[in-house]
Parts: structure tokens; C-alpha cells; sequence
């Protein structure tokens, strides 16, 4: 029989924001995107539950962000990494985009200020971790 591993900290806050944005959206009277929500929701929720189980691929796993052993935790940080270098291409290009079209160049800039922010703290939080 196979030991059963805690929620990870990530999705004990990831779900039920969904969750809140899934009912945020049947009160914004869009039912579609509600439903989209929730299937996503049942989705995850089931890989989750044979992630928790060492169930599924490390493919499987890391993509739930439940790593089920420290490989796939390895790997989970590694994925987190890359996410973050393509987050802050994309938002600068973002903030190009909008400064050359004449766009929302306010609105681009606090995002990319904001990415910028969390990396800081991201990166405190790791080194000081060891």
C-alpha cells in the first residue's frame, strides 16, 4: 500500500481561489466561464488525489505542483524557475508592447513592477532557506 502525502502548501491556496473565482464568476452572470472553472478544478482535484499517492507520472505530479518525493520536488522548483524567467520576458514584452502602441503602459509597468517584487521576496525566501 502506498503512503498518502498532505496537499501541498501551493494548492491549499490555488484551489480555493479557483473555487472563489469559479463562484465570482456565475455572480458575474458568466455561467461559462464558471463551469470552465470548476471542470479545471475537478481536473486538478483528481491528479492531485493520485499525486498524494505517488499515482501517474512525475510529469503528472510536477504539473499538479504535488510533488510526491524529493525528484519531483526537484523538478517542481526547477519548472518554477523557468516559469519565472518566461513570466518576466513576457510581462516586459508586454510593457514594450504597450509603450510602442501607445497602450496601457501604467497598467503594464505596475505588472511588471509587481513581477519584479515577487521575485525579490521569492528569491529572499530561498536563499535564506539554504
Amino acid at each position: 500500500m502506498t503512503s498518502t502525502r498532505p496537499i501541498s502548501l501551493f494548492n491549499r491556496i490555488f484551489v480555493p481561489l479557483l473555487l472563489i473565482g469559479a463562484g465570482a464568476a456565475f455572480w458575474r452572470d458568466a455561467p461559462q466561464v464558471g463551469i470552465a472553472v470548476l471542470l479545471a478544478v475537478a481536473f486538478v482535484g483528481v491528479t492531485i488525489w493520485r499525486a498524494q499517492r505517488g499515482m501517474g507520472s512525475a510529469y503528472e505530479r510536477v504539473n499538479a505542483l504535488q510533488p510526491y518525493d524529493e525528484r519531483d520536488r526537484e523538478l517542481t522548483m526547477t519548472g518554477f524557475g523557468y516559469l519565472g524567467m518566461a513570466l518576466f520576458i513576457v510581462q516586459t514584452l508586454l510593457f514594450l508592447y504597450a509603450a510602442v502602441t501607445h497602450g496601457d503602459i501604467t497598467g503594464e509597468a505596475v505588472r511588471l513592477l509587481a513581477v519584479c517584487l515577487i521575485s525579490i521576496v521569492a528569491t529572499t525566501v530561498a536563499v535564506r532557506r539554504g
